[in-house]
C-alpha cells in the first residue's frame, strides 16, 4: 500500500475516534475554519435531537445577516438586516442552522429587526427534557436556567432540551441539561443549560422562520 494511502487511512481512523477535536486544530487554523467547526457541532447536536425527538417541519425561512455589536457584549438582543420590506413580523422564531432555537423577533422596522434571544431576562419558554419529555420552563438571562422540574423526574446532565411551546417548531433543539440543582428546601429542581453555540459576536447570520408567529 502506498504511503499516501496509509496516511489517509490513519487520518480517517483518528478523525472517527476523536471526533475531529484532536486533528482539526493541528491541520487548520483561522476564523473561517472555526466557524465551520462550530456549525458542524450545532448540526451534529441537532441531528442527535432529531433521532430521539419527534420534530415539526420548520417550513419557510429567510436568512438574516446579524449586525456586529463589537466591542460590546450584548447577548440578550441582536439586530438583523431583514425587516418589514422582507415580510418579517414580530413573534417569528429565530434559529441557527439545524433548527436550533436562538430567540424570537421582538421589534420590526422597515429594513431591520430586533431579535430577543434566550439570554434576555424576560425570556420564558416551555420546554421538555430528555427522552421521556420532562416538563420544564426555560427562563432566560445571562445564565439561562431550567425551572419548575418535578423532583421525582429522572433528569440527568446531558439530556436534550427541546421546544414544546406553541409558536415554535415542536422538538427544536435548545441545548443540553447542565448541572442539576436539587435543594432539599426547594419545591422543584432546577438545572443549568449548555448551549451548542457561542453567541458573543460569533453569530454572523441566523434564520427567521416566517411560517410561525407574526
Amino acid at each position: 500500500m502506498k504511503l499516501f494511502q496509509i496516511f489517509s487511512l490513519a487520518f480517517l481512523a483518528a478523525f472517527l475516534i476523536f471526533g475531529g477535536n484532536f486533528i482539526i486544530p493541528r491541520f487548520f487554523e483561522g476564523s473561517k475554519m472555526e466557524k465551520e467547526i462550530a456549525a458542524l457541532k450545532i448540526e451534529n447536536e441537532s441531528l442527535k435531537a432529531a433521532l430521539k425527538i419527534p420534530r415539526q417541519e420548520i417550513g419557510a425561512l429567510k436568512i438574516a445577516r446579524v449586525y456586529s455589536t463589537y466591542p460590546f457584549n450584548n447577548r440578550h438582543e441582536l439586530l438583523v438586516a431583514l425587516g418589514q420590506t422582507d415580510g418579517i413580523k414580530e413573534g417569528m422564531p429565530a434559529v441557527l442552522p439545524g433548527n436550533v432555537i436562538l430567540g424570537q423577533v421582538a421589534k420590526v422596522f422597515e429594513n431591520h429587526s430586533l431579535i430577543r434571544t434566550v439570554f434576555d431576562p424576560e425570556w420564558k419558554l416551555s420546554v421538555r427534557l430528555g427522552d421521556v419529555g420532562i416538563n420544564s420552563l426555560l427562563v432566560g438571562g445571562p445564565e439561562p436556567r431550567l425551572t419548575l422540574i418535578n423532583k421525582k423526574s429522572p433528569l440527568n446532565e446531558g439530556d436534550l432540551v427541546y421546544s414544546a411551546a406553541s409558536g415554535f417548531p415542536y422538538g427544536s433543539l435548545i441545548g443540553r441539561v447542565g448541572q442539576v440543582i436539587d435543594s432539599p428546601t426547594a419545591v422543584f429542581k432546577e438545572a443549568e443549560v449548555v448551549f451548542p453555540y457561542e453567541l458573543d459576536n460569533k453569530v454572523t447570520e441566523l434564520q427567521i422562520l416566517i411560517s410561525y408567529g407574526g
